[in-house]
């Protein structure tokens, strides 16, 4: 009878070791997929900002009225209403392009945004662009993005 028992607490213990064996597998793979998924929605991220930052510039690139249109822009020349209106487009999806390049690598890659933060700087550092980075953290002062582009103006 001691030998019954014995025999069936062994085969208990044994399949308990296999049931935990194929639990910490199931467990592995798991974690081996969501690595395979974040690989993809990296580099997905990635190559929507790249298609985002191509439709933002080849209209500019494209088109030498717009170019000239965006070079007096940036640099506060006086614009007429027309244009004012059209480069004010511009810099509100520029803005928003930064934004995006934010929102994907904090929000999304949960990674430094430090580097969106130097390209937002240059842009204040132009003239045109610093009045519509104002207006963008004044229409939008509780978003992430805008405290990040405060500091900045503060600077």
């Amino acid at each position: 009878m001691t030998s019954l028992k014995i025999t069936i607490t062994s085969v208990t213990n044994i399949a308990v070791i296999i049931g935990l064996l194929l639990v910490g597998y199931e467990i592995h793979q798991a974690n081996t997929a969501l690595e395979r998924e974040f690989e993809l929605l990296v580099a997905e991220s990635l190559s929507r900002g790249t298609e985002e930052y191509h439709e933002f510039t080849s209209p500019i690139v494209g088109n030498r009225e717009l170019a000239e249109l965006w070079i007096s822009g940036i640099a506060g020349e006086e614009l007429d209403e027309v244009d004012e209106i059209r480069f004010r487009m511009l810099a509100a999806e520029l803005i928003q392009l930064r934004r995006g390049m934010f929102d994907r690598w904090s929000l999304v890659l949960k990674t430094d945004v430090d580097w969106v933060f130097k390209y937002v700087k240059a842009d204040i550092e132009r003239v045109g662009l610093k009045k519509e980075y104002e207006q963008f953290v004044h229409d939008h002062p509780n978003i992430a993005f805008s405290k990040g582009v405060r500091k900045l103006l503060q600077e």
